[in-house]
């Protein structure tokens, strides 16, 4: 082919330049390019986007050493030699990374093959930040995040943002370089990368909101498995423990079950004892396998991660989805279940004869609100003599008709004992409720004098009560004691997390409803057989705060 040929095609096919005029370092050795699987993945969307004839706009979320920042600056080498007046910005979260990522490209300068050199217009450094094709007019910047000025103030097309999550002040320096690209040109580039590192931060917000669709980023995830290179050839005598068979099954990928080879496992374990000292959870936060695990495993979360796996592995489907109606009968009550994919009842078992339940409510004010995402309403049901979650309800209703949903299902399973946070909107629900329905939850207040009691229905969450409920929950996934079956209640579970101000719940804008349910629901099972509690209410305690 043609050198003309060969660059008229680099322009237009990234793999093809990457591959064809680019070298790369690793082992202390030159080496043509290859394409590895992550780094297909990472074209794969970019491509998707271009023939959508939309900019690129990509959020990546990485494990280590996959080679996708080295993809990025291919791709940003390619547009600047390629293209005239373009202007490249480079962003990494210290001055060694951005020093790393500099010689990334001055590298592909330096070993551009013989004869391919004079093709493309020469390239200058006027100092270590900046690699200018003087012949194009086109340049690239390379700043660290620490300058929260970075890019301000100029016209950039294409930005490479590395290990975001780390940056000091993300939403800011993120606000003044997203302002200098112009979104209607499509030969723009916005590529955002990271590792994670924990729950909330602008990192993990992006996420999110490119998983809800709330943005025209294409969200790309690579797990560990999913790179060749993460494989060893076991000895012979290599045999698995049971919590690796647990792994073995674990992940997902593109929605399909995946299963890990003994090589993969292999070499997963030698990572694990070699390089992470020992230490499960910084291999997972370094090497996770979803996205929920890379972010839980590098936030300070409340639940035992590894527990909540080995529960979530026998977790059984569905029986039904949809609504609960009531009739009155001469018998007592009849109960109808409607099938329907967009209900807020899911049940995993039927009532059986003779088995006790309880349930708890967490209560919210049911109303969607345009300016904010407000709470769900969600309901817990477990079997006693299993503790396992048999219903689960979960939707945005009026208070005023939650006591009804509640009654219906307490009925349905054998008159099951209740209880229902009563803070703020949930005082309505119990009021109705003592009215209507015999076996409520039941505590005796002490006054501030400690001399007059009294009783009072319905479950309050204090300073107090809450890590009670917290901690009795945890206690039962620590051990194994609760069977979970809904996945929202184990995503709630993976995220709910230790705040740096102390504070425990879920990231924000998140929701943490169906962990309060399941962790009332586990108190409901404490009390059921006993006496009413007796609380003593600090002048602390609010009835109107949500903790």
């Amino acid at each position: 082919m043609e050198l003309s040929q060969s660059i008229q095609r680099a322009k237009v096919d990234p793999q093809y330049f990457c591959e064809k005029l680019l070298k790369i370092v690793f082992d202390g050795k030159i080496h043509d390019w290859v394409y590895n699987t992550p780094q297909e993945m990472v074209l794969e969307a970019r491509l998707k986007q271009e023939r959508a004839g939309k900019p690129v706009r990509l959020v990546i979320i990485k494990a280590r050493r996959e080679g996708v920042s080295t993809e990025i600056q291919g791709w940003l080498f390619q547009k600047l030699t390629t293209s005239p007046h373009r202007m490249g910005m480079v962003v990494s979260h210290e001055q060694d990374s951005a020093d790393e990522i500099a010689e990334i490209s001055r590298r592909f300068w330096d070993l551009l093959p013989d004869g391919k050199k004079p093709s493309i217009p020469g390239a200058k450094l006027p100092h270590t930040k900046t690699l200018i094709f003087d012949k194009l007019k086109s340049k690239l910047k390379i700043e660290t995040a620490n300058d929260i000025n970075a890019g301000r103030s100029m016209a950039i097309d294409y930005i490479h943002a590395s290990e975001v999550a780390f940056w000091r002040n993300a939403e800011t320096l993120m606000l003044g370089l997203l302002s200098c690209v112009n979104d209607k040109d499509q030969d723009t580039m916005v590529i955002i990368e990271s590792t994670a590192n924990g729950l909330g931060g602008w990192f993990y917000d992006i996420v999110q909101k490119t998983l809800n669709g709330e943005n025209d980023y294409e969200l790309v995830f690579l797990p560990w498995f999913i790179d060749q290179r993460h494989q060893s050839e076991p000895p012979a005598d290599f045999a698995t423990t049971p919590k690796e068979e647990l792994i073995r099954k674990k992940y997902k990928w593109l929605g399909e079950k995946v299963i890990l080879t003994d090589a993969q496992l292999y070499w997963r374990r030698q990572t694990i004892k070699n390089k992470c000292n020992g230490d499960e959870i910084k291999f997972n936060q370094e090497n996770p396998g979803s996205v929920d695990e890379a972010f839980v495993y590098s936030g300070r979360t409340r639940f035992h991660q590894d527990r909540l796996v080995e529960i979530e592995t026998e977790a059984k489907p569905q029986v039904f989805r949809g609504f609960i109606h009531e009739e009155t009968t001469l018998d007592g009550f009849k109960h109808k279940l409607e099938a329907n994919q967009h209900g807020y009842l899911t049940l995993y078992e039927k009532p059986q004869a003779q088995i006790d339940y309880v349930l708890f409510a967490d209560v919210s004010e049911g109303k969607e609100v345009k300016e904010r995402d407000t709470d769900y309403s969600s309901i817990d049901v477990l079997r006693c003599d299993t503790l396992e979650q048999v219903a689960h309800w979960h939707g945005r209703i009026g208070p005023e008709l939650l006591d009804n949903e509640i009654i219906k299902i307490a009925r349905y399973y054998n008159e099951a004992f209740v209880g229902v946070e009563k803070n703020n909107m949930g005082y309505g629900v119990v009021a109705s409720l003592k009215d209507k329905y015999h076996k409520l939850y039941i505590n005796i207040v002490h006054d501030k004098n400690g001399k007059e009691t009294t009783r009072e229905f319905g479950w309050r969450t204090t300073l107090k009560t809450k890590p009670l409920m917290i901690n009795g929950l945890a206690e039962v996934i620590n051990n194994k004691e609760i069977k979970i079956n809904h996945p929202g209640t184990f995503e709630e579970c993976r995220r709910y997390s230790l705040h740096p101000d102390g504070t425990l719940g879920a990231p924000q804008g998140q929701h943490d409803d169906r962990v309060i349910s399941l962790a009332g629901a586990v108190q409901m099972y404490l009390h059921s057989y006993s006496k009413p509690e007796e609380i003593d209410y600090d002048d602390e305690d609010d009835d109107d705060e949500d903790y």
